[in-house]
């Protein structure tokens, strides 16, 4: 793009306004404006491009991403695409023949399976008794090993209590799933993982994602990854600020970094049953899911961490979870009391009146992920399976209680695509949770820059901005929700300059 480059036609600045010509200068908006302002800025050394049908957006943003996770989803085998336990094996089985040493599968989701049923030991036995074969659930919280993977990762289970569903089957929830996961990214090469993050850079860009928030590390994924991540992002397509998963204040102050957290998980996931609940799982009666710490540990951590006057970001998917978290935030706010703090909980998929209320009180931010109810919510959804009519992801009423949420894909959970978040957005199979488009489009793009202390330099397209601006082959505005979903981007532009640009588009950008 040329250093002064003029956008005319239709705009979009933010989920509620419009213009009809924006001015770019460098890396920043410097006009933006309706048409009779626009002649002042029309000149030869001025480039004029014409979006015609085109609709340009503020750059689309995703507030939860696990970049590396996400990478190396992109490198091994895609199980999100198996139709059923028959078609997840012989993936596996492909990438057996071409890779002795180990085999990753990512994002398996036996709920959407006729049959219903899990990965097994057994049957991973099956593909190979000799390589190890890893692979996680979609939700990344349930996890499950043949026999050669099993024992070259007993050394880290060696001080853990095993049951029949580990042993026989092969299946390991929560913390000892986790912990399987890192001995198997702690054997991933820095270089193999750069080339995945890379990859899943380039594809972002592909649908006119600008900027990511990252959540890396943990003593779960290796806080390598952290610094991995922190080193890459300078030559990395996307803005990119760095959530670090650990609990260690005084490391991420050595980081550099104002915040702290992101999946630090309070709590498991509902597919795996590990959310936790007051009420039991509708399928399984005496299960009402896992609290990952104690309230001395979690008011400990929180209580630290405010002190430092650092933004904290928790996991927390169940009612019981998020009672625990609203309750380390509130003490933690009653002892070091601070404005602005921005305080996150990431994903809320069980949250309460009460507990949406008390978010609005303490000002807090909520990350979420529309896109988990285009997976998992309807009637006939794993939702609907493991909670009965209890309400999900309650977009609308969050948003109608005045509490800023910021949209996400918890990718590699979900696909690392805001346009999908969007259109998930606009249609909620709860119809009184389905947000407008601009309350969606603010989700992705302001509400992600406000969730990250950016709205002063992108979120919107205003004077004095980054040029972070997504560039859509129509209106989004006239598009149903499915159109959006798999809508076409011409041109993605990150600090004034075309990074996408499809084959064949007629965009003289």
């Amino acid at each position: 793009m040329a250093q002064a480059t003029l956008l005319k036609g239709n705009i979009l600045t933010s989920g509620k306004s419009q213009a009809d010509f924006l001015l770019i200068e460098g890396e920043t908006v410097s006009a933006v404006g309706p048409t009779e302002e626009m002649k002042a800025y029309l000149g030869d050394e001025i480039r004029t491009v014409e979006l015609g049908d085109c609709v340009a957006l503020p750059g689309l943003m995703d507030s939860h991403v696990h970049l590396v996770q996400t990478g190396l989803s992109c490198l091994n085998v895609d199980l999100t695409t198996a139709k059923d336990k028959d078609h997840a094996l012989s993936l596996l089985a492909e990438e057996a023949v071409t890779n002795p040493e180990l085999v990753c599968g990512f994002g398996f989701d036996e709920s959407a399976w006729l049959e219903g049923e899990l990965l097994t030991l057994p049957e991973l036995d099956c593909v190979s008794k000799t390589i190890p074969i890893f692979v996680s659930r979609r939700d990344s919280h349930l996890f499950v090993a043949n026999t050669p993977a099993v024992k070259k990762f007993a050394p880290a289970l060696e001080d853990e209590p095993l049951n029949d569903e580990n042993t026989r089957l092969g299946i390991f929830r929560g913390e000892l799933g986790y912990k399987l996961q890192r001995e198997v990214f702690l054997l991933i090469s820095e270089e193999r993982k750069e080339e995945g993050v890379r990859l899943a850079c380039e594809k972002a860009l592909r649908r006119g994602i600008t900027a990511i928030q990252a959540m890396e590390g943990g003593k779960f994924f290796g806080e390598g990854n952290i610094k991995l991540i922190q080193r890459l992002s300078p030559t990395l397509p996307q803005e990119i600020i760095v959530f670090p998963q650990i609990t260690d204040c005084d490391a991420v102050e050595r980081m550099g970094l104002p915040r702290i957290g992101g999946c630090i998980m309070v709590d498991g996931s509902i597919g795996a049953r590990t959310a936790a609940l007051y009420k039991p799982y509708s399928d399984q009666a005496e299960n009402c899911g896992v609290l990952y710490f104690s309230d001395e540990e979690l008011f400990a951590f929180t209580g630290e961490a405010n002190r430092r006057d650092l933004q904290i970001a928790l996991h927390a998917i169940g009612d019981r979870a998020i009672a625990q978290t609203l309750e380390a935030y509130r003490r933690a706010l009653d002892d070091h009391p601070r404005k602005n703090h921005r305080l996150r909980i990431e994903h809320f998929e069980l949250g309460t009146d009460e507990q949406i209320e008390q978010c609005a009180e303490l000002d807090m931010v909520i990350a979420m992920q529309p896109n988990f109810e285009r997976l998992w919510g309807g009637a006939q959804g794993m939702y609907a399976k493991r909670l009965g009519q209890r309400p999900t992801n309650r977009l609308a009423t969050i948003v109608r209680a005045g509490v800023v949420v910021a949209g996400g894909s918890d990718s590699n959970i979900t696909l690392l695509d805001s346009l999908l978040g969007i259109a998930s957005a606009l249609s909620h199979p709860n119809p009184r949770e389905r947000l407008s488009f601009s309350e969606a489009l603010a989700l992705f793009t302001e509400n992600c820059a406000y969730a990250g202390f950016q709205e002063d330099i992108m979120g919107t397209l205003e004077v004095g901005k980054r040029a972070n601006i997504t560039i859509l082959h129509q209106d989004p505005q006239k598009m149903t929700p499915k159109q959006l979903a798999e809508a076409g981007v011409e041109a993605t532009v990150i600090g004034g300059r075309t990074l996408f640009k499809p084959e064949g588009s007629n965009l003289n950008i």
